[in-house]
C-alpha cells in the first residue's frame, strides 16, 4: 500500500533527522574508571558474564564520548540489566553528576531501589526512593536532590513532577 510506505518513509526520515541532531549536540564525557566504578567491580560477589562485560564496555565507550548517549538495553528478567545500569551510574557519579532511575510502577521502583541502595550504601553514596503520596518526607527528599546531597534517585513518574529539580543530573535510566 503506497500510503503505508509513505508514512513509514516519513517516520524513518524524521528519526534520522533527530538522530543526526542529537549526534551533533554536545554532551558530557563521563569518567569510565573512577573511584565508584572501581568499587563496583571489586564489590561484586560474582563474576560478570561475557555479555554483561561486553554491554558495560559498550555503554562506557558511549559515556566516554562527548556525544549524548541514547541506548536501549534489552534482556530477559535476571539477565543483569540492573548491574549494567549500576555500572553506568557509577561513571556518572564519578564525574560529579546525579542519576535518576525511573520505573513505571511503585512495585518495580521499590524493587530497583532495594537492589541499587544495597550497592551504593556500601560505597557511601546517597540514594533516595521518590514516589507519589509521600507527605512531608517528600519535601525533604526534594530539597536534598536539589542541593545534590543525594546522588542517586530511584522513583516512578514522581521524578517528573515540577517540584523535583536536580542539582546536576547527568544520567537517566528508564526501566520499561
Amino acid at each position: 500500500d503506497p500510503l503505508i510506505f509513505e508514512e513509514y518513509l516519513l517516520f524513518q526520515i524524521s528519526l534520522q533527522i533527530k538522530k543526526q541532531t542529537v549526534k551533533n549536540e554536545k554532551g558530557v564525557a563521563f569518567s569510565t574508571n573512577g573511584y565508584y566504578r572501581q568499587k563496583f567491580e571489586k564489590g561484586l560477589s560474582f563474576k560478570l558474564t561475557d555479555a554483561q562485560s561486553r554491554v558495560i564496555g559498550e555503554i562506557e565507550r558511549d559515556m566516554g564520548s562527548k556525544s549524548p548517549m541514547n541506548r536501549l538495553l534489552q534482556g530477559d528478567v535476571g539477565s543483569g540489566k540492573t548491574i549494567c545500569a549500576i555500572a553506568a551510574a557509577c561513571n556518572a557519579v564519578d564525574t560529579g553528576y546525579q542519576v535518576a532511575f525511573m520505573a513505571p510502577t511503585e512495585i518495580l521502583a521499590e524493587q530497583q531501589y532495594l537492589a541499587i541502595h544495597k550497592f551504593f550504601e556500601d560505597v557511601g553514596l546517597g540514594v533516595a526512593y521518590l514516589r507519589g503520596n509521600m507527605g512531608k518526607e517528600r519535601s525533604g527528599l526534594v530539597d536534598s536532590i536539589k542541593i545534590g546531597s543525594i546522588q542517586i534517585v530511584v522513583g516512578t513518574h514522581a521524578l517528573l513532577q515540577g517540584d523535583v529539580k536536580f542539582n546536576r543530573l547527568g544520567l537517566v535510566i528508564i526501566d520499561e
